[in-house]
């Protein structure tokens, strides 16, 4: 329990700062996928900004189940400044 609550200040601490270092560099939004069976899945997206037109690389970073997104959110904010979709 205690890792875990550490793991998510983290990564809460992560976001923040991340998020104050990068700002200028992507878009972020938050999108609904539909699923082969209908279901769906929340994906937040991040798009570079100021870097040309692209095309970019794409990376796919699936959350685990136990922990929220939040824990990808520094690492995703960084590829993004550096020109991928992630």
């Amino acid at each position: 329990m205690t890792r875990s609550v550490c793991r998510g200040l983290l990564a809460v601490v992560l976001l923040v700062f991340s998020s104050v270092a990068f700002a200028a560099g992507y878009s972020k939004t938050y999108e609904r996928i539909r699923s082969w069976d209908g279901t769906e899945l929340g994906a937040l997206v991040l798009v570079p900004q100021g870097q040309g037109s692209g095309p970019f690389p794409l990376i796919v970073m699936p959350a685990s189940w136990a922990l929220p997104n939040l824990e990808y959110v520094g690492c995703a904010s960084q590829l993004a400044s550096n020109g991928y979709v992630v």
